[in-house]
């Protein structure tokens, strides 16, 4: 007697032979890494200068209000600048 084969479609055969790797792997392998996958985090050998006064941007602080961020230089001379780039 012949054996009636159904029909299976390519996609859920694929969906499940992916799913049975996954889970085989999953237990040898563990989770998958998120992020980064060094410790060491490559640093700009240049540091940024503010356009207004010179100094390095990390010496700034920045305050977002709503929609708009206000950078505040470390020099009190110096005016704060809002996002469109004009003095306040």
């Amino acid at each position: 007697m012949a054996h009636a084969r159904s029909h299976i479609d390519p996609h859920q055969l694929a969906e499940h032979a992916a799913e049975w790797l996954d889970g085989k792997l999953f237990r040898v392998l563990g989770p998958p890494p998120l992020g980064p996958y060094d410790d060491d985090v490559a640093t700009p050998s240049v540091q940024a200068s503010c356009p207004l006064c010179g100094k390095s941007m990390s010496r700034h602080t920045a305050e977002h209000e709503g929609a708009h961020t206000f950078l505040h230089c470390p020099d009190p001379g110096v005016t704060d600048v809002a996002e469109s780039g004009r003095a306040a």
